[in-house]
């Protein structure tokens, strides 16, 4: 398995060190560029109208603005010392889930975190469901507080869609299945009653 691109998901209100973290380690791995990528939309006013609200949506539109030249500064830093092939930025005011699906085409993974404690805010985060099931291509969900890419235990998920078993099987380094009973038999979808 290759990547030419590897697509980091930042999160407005979220801790963002350990997608960071893996996305640099893939990419150092691969040898792949690094898209970061960060997007928030200014919630609608439903107590305000004329002047007033014209005012109050562009403070909130600039205070976007800044939080994601904040990010921007937070990803190229935590890229500053990786080897990686190129670090591209891409950010813009509008829904998170939107843009990430938008930008994934770019992309051959795309790495992100799963939601905090707090509700999720469809204004600010990028919600992990829909990038799973829209984006077409392979998402990482980095857990916080992961600070090494250790892939002995990962689970493997697709949308159930013709030649999408056939696509993870194929990208799966081939471990020896333990439920097999032919000994040394590599591991692939549907080996056997016991993978599945």
């Amino acid at each position: 398995m290759t990547l030419a691109s590897v697509m980091v998901g930042l999160g407005l209100d979220q801790s963002n060190d350990a997608r960071l973290e893996l996305a640099g380690q893939l990419a150092e791995q691969f040898g792949a560029a690094v898209i970061g990528i960060a997007a928030a939309q200014f919630s609608p006013l439903y107590f305000a109208d004329g002047a007033i609200a014209e005012r109050l949506i562009e403070q909130g539109e600039a205070a976007i603005r800044t939080r994601l030249a904040e990010l921007e500064a937070e990803f190229r830093q935590a890229l500053r010392n990786r080897a990686c092939k190129a670090v591209e930025w891409r950010s813009a005011l509008d829904f998170p889930s939107r843009h990430a699906l938008r930008e994934a085409r770019s992309a051959d993974i795309i790495v992100t975190g799963g939601h905090g404690p707090a509700l999720s805010d469809a204004f600010t985060v990028a919600s992990p469901k829909d990038l799973v099931m829209q984006a077409g291509r392979p998402v990482l969900l980095v857990p916080d507080g992961v600070r090494q890419l250790d892939l002995h235990m990962v689970l493997v998920a697709w949308k159930d869609a013709p030649g999408a078993i056939g696509r993870a099987a194929a990208a799966a380094p081939g471990e020896e299945c333990r439920d097999c009973k032919n000994p040394g038999r590599r591991w692939r979808a549907g080996c056997c009653a016991g993978a599945a």
